[in-house]
């Protein structure tokens, strides 16, 4: 951490080398390379791999993490929106259990993506408009498989990948040939520095993704919130803080709270089962549940071609 950051921000953000260092110690995720890089040259490494961690100090926090090869044959970033509802009108899609959306685009790893307005919930007089086919609207750029479902917006700030399969985080026109992408809100890190100087102390459940420097390497992260004792979620600054310390050079805040979600289904399984990595922070009757949301950002692995 930079020492001229506020004490504070320096404090805060010090939590991160121990995880960094359990992170570094997981069996599914290579040591973090050089910052703004990918793993060195040569190195073996899954196509896609998940861990998760726990740490105690200075708060309890659970952290899990996808790591992408997106060098690998056969690696898709994708964008698995969730049906229009109602045609031409006021709502642009709907909201959907997220296993349903993973199991339906074919994902291996994927978390949320999207902020959205709810349009209807299916009870009117539901006190929850968190609910299964709901009408919404999104937040912000929508494009899967080259449909563009909605435009970029002010305020949301959009990550995408071209039709060559690199990623970016900006603001995209006609011109990028957007293949998928989603919006988030504020971003993170740019060309590998955070952002927000620390001054924020809000914690909450939080969902990023980020990319190293030579778009080869793509961080999906969901860190879990709102439960005391267990996991109690990230400043914006101390998530920027971990995106860099992955290795990640460009990242940005995707929608979280009751919505940040972690699915993962292993691509080599014969029977794959969807797996809920992380504890949604939403809670019916004391128990975690998945929050419908109305699409996600995962990863796609397409079968090598018979020789």
């Amino acid at each position: 951490m930079r020492n001229d950051l506020p004490k504070r921000a320096r404090t805060r953000a010090g939590f991160l080398v121990p995880i960094l260092l359990l992170l570094a110690a997981g069996c599914l995720l290579t040591p973090p390379a050089p910052r703004g890089s990918s793993a060195p040259a040569g190195a073996t490494r899954p196509a896609v791999a998940v861990t998760s961690r726990v740490i105690r100090s200075p708060r309890p926090l659970t952290i899990h993490v996808i790591s992408v090869d997106l060098s690998r044959p056969g690696v898709e970033i994708v964008c698995a929106p969730a049906s229009d509802p109602d045609g031409n009108g006021p709502a642009r899609t709907s909201l959907v259990s997220p296993t349903a959306l993973f199991t339906n685009a074919a994902l291996v790893a994927a978390v949320n993506a999207n902020a959205f307005a709810v349009v209807s919930p299916r009870a009117s007089a539901s006190a929850q408009p968190y609910v299964g086919e709901a009408g919404a609207t999104f937040c912000g750029l929508v494009c899967a498989d080259g449909r563009l479902l909605n435009g970029p917006a002010p305020g949301f700030e959009s990550f995408w990948v071209d039709e060559r399969g690199a990623p970016h985080i900006g603001h995209p026109t006609a011109a990028d040939r957007v293949r998928n992408g989603v919006a988030g809100f504020a971003r993170l890190l740019r060309a590998g520095e955070p952002v927000s100087r620390g001054s924020d102390n809000v914690l909450h459940p939080r969902t990023a993704v980020g990319y190293s420097a030579d778009r080869r390497t793509l961080w999906l992260v969901v860190v879990d919130g709102r439960d005391p004792g267990v996991s109690e979620g990230m400043s914006l600054h101390e998530l920027a803080v971990l995106m860099r310390d992955l290795g990640a050079w460009e990242a940005l805040n995707l929608d979280g709270g009751g919505s940040s979600v972690m699915l993962y289904a292993p691509a080599d399984s014969v029977s794959p089962t969807v797996r809920v990595v992380n504890r949604p922070s939403t809670r019916i009757l004391g128990q975690p549940v998945m929050r419908p949301i109305p699409n996600l950002l995962g990863v796609r692995v397409h079968a090598r071609p018979a020789p």
